[in-house]
C-alpha cells in the first residue's frame, strides 16, 4: 500500500466535504462555465445563445452529460460543477445551478446558504423504473413523501413530492432533476421555469456543441504549479496566483472543520489578507503525497497579518492534466 502523508489524506475527506457542501458526488474540477475561465475544452459545457432568448436568458448546453436547460439572468453554472467519475463500476454525476454570484457562492461542511437547481445522473444497471427506484430507498425515505407520475421533457417520469424533483431513466442510467430552495423560497417560479426546460441532446445537438466548442487549456505540471504558487506569494500579488486556483477551493483546518468557496472568493480574500501584510514562504520540497496518483500538497507557512504564524499546506490537484492549487489545509500546532 501506498504510504501518503496524513495531510493528503485529509484532502481526500476535504474534497468529500466539500462535495457533499456543493451536492457533488464527484471530485471537484470546475466544470461551469466561469466567466474567469476564457478557454472551454470540446468535452466541457458551454453556454451558447438560446435559439429562442429572451434578453435575459441563455441555454445551458453540457456535452459531457448530455442535456440542455435554460437560465435566465443570475442564474449560472456552480462553480464547483465537477467532472462524472465511475466508482467501483457505478457511473455519477451531479450539476448545480445557483443564482448566486462567485464571490457570495460559498459553504461548508454543513451545507450552503442559497438556492440551486440540480441535475444527478446515476448508473441504473437493473434498468429500474422511477418508481422502483424510489420504493427501493435509493432517495432514501421521508414522513408524507408522495410519488406522482408525470411527464417530464419528452421522459415518461415521477415526481417526487414533497420538492418536486423529477425521475426518469434513459440511456441506461436513471436522472433526477429538482431544485433546493430551502435558502430561497421566493425563487421557486424561476427554477421551476429553469426545470421544466430541460431537455437530453441529441446526437445532432451535440455534434453542433462540440462544432461550436474552442480548444482546452494547455497541460500544466506539478513542478510548473509549484513554481508558479512559489513566485505569486513571493510577490504577494493575488492576480498572479489566481491562474493557479481551482475554480472551486477549499479552505479547512485538519481534523477539524472546512469550508469551500470559487476563486473569485479566494483571489478577493488573498488580496485583502496581503493589504494587512500577509506573507506566505511557500516550501517547494518535499512535495507531499503520490502525484501519481493526481493528488499531492507542498508546505507553507503565514504570518505578518496579524495572526499568529501557522503552518499551512497546499494541495494541489491534477485536473485532466492541468495541475492547479485546490485547497488549503491549516495544520493543528505540533504537540
Amino acid at each position: 500500500m501506498l504510504a501518503v502523508h496524513p495531510s493528503v489524506r485529509l484532502v481526500f475527506v476535504l474534497f468529500a466535504v466539500l462535495l457533499a457542501g456543493c451536492g457533488s458526488s464527484a471530485a471537484v474540477s470546475g466544470r461551469g462555465a466561469s466567466p474567469t475561465t476564457s478557454a472551454t475544452a470540446i468535452s466541457q459545457p458551454s453556454l451558447f445563445p438560446s435559439a429562442a432568448p429572451t434578453r435575459t436568458t441563455r441555454t445551458f448546453v453540457d456535452a459531457d452529460l448530455g442535456f440542455k436547460l435554460d437560465l435566465p439572468a443570475p442564474w449560472r453554472p456552480s462553480s464547483c460543477n465537477s467532472s462524472a467519475r465511475t466508482d467501483a463500476g457505478i457511473y455519477a454525476a451531479r450539476a448545480d445551478f445557483v443564482a448566486v454570484d462567485e464571490l457570495h457562492e460559498t459553504g461548508s461542511d454543513v451545507g450552503r446558504q442559497y438556492a440551486s437547481v440540480g441535475v444527478t445522473i446515476t448508473d441504473n444497471k437493473d434498468n429500474l423504473t422511477p418508481r422502483q427506484w424510489i420504493d427501493m430507498g435509493k432517495v432514501g425515505f421521508s414522513a408524507g413523501m408522495q410519488v406522482q407520475d408525470a411527464d417530464f421533457g419528452g421522459q415518461k417520469a415521477v415526481r417526487l413530492m414533497p420538492g418536486g424533483t423529477y425521475f426518469f431513466a434513459a440511456r441506461g442510467r436513471m436522472w433526477a432533476v429538482g431544485a433546493d430552495l430551502q435558502a430561497d423560497a421566493s425563487l421557486q417560479p424561476t427554477a421551476d421555469a429553469i426545470v421544466a426546460s430541460f431537455r437530453l441532446l441529441s446526437d445532432d445537438d451535440l455534434a453542433s456543441v462540440h462544432a461550436q466548442a474552442t480548444s482546452s487549456l494547455p497541460p500544466r505540471s506539478l513542478d510548473e504549479l509549484i513554481a508558479g504558487l512559489s513566485a505569486g506569494f513571493a510577490k504577494r500579488d493575488a492576480d498572479s496566483l489566481a491562474p493557479f486556483i481551482s475554480d472551486c477551493f477549499g479552505n479547512a483546518l485538519e481534523n477539524a472543520g472546512a469550508a469551500f468557496g470559487t476563486r473569485t472568493k479566494e483571489v478577493a480574500d488573498l488580496r485583502a489578507a496581503f493589504a494587512a501584510g500577509l506573507t506566505v514562504a511557500v516550501q517547494p520540497r518535499p512535495v507531499k503525497g503520490d502525484a501519481s496518483l493526481g493528488n499531492a500538497a507542498i508546505g507553507s507557512t503565514w504570518s505578518g497579518d496579524g495572526l499568529s504564524a501557522r503552518s499551512v499546506d497546499l494541495s494541489l490537484r491534477d485536473e485532466g492534466g492541468r495541475w492547479r492549487w485546490v485547497a488549503t489545509v491549516r495544520l493543528q500546532p505540533a504537540r
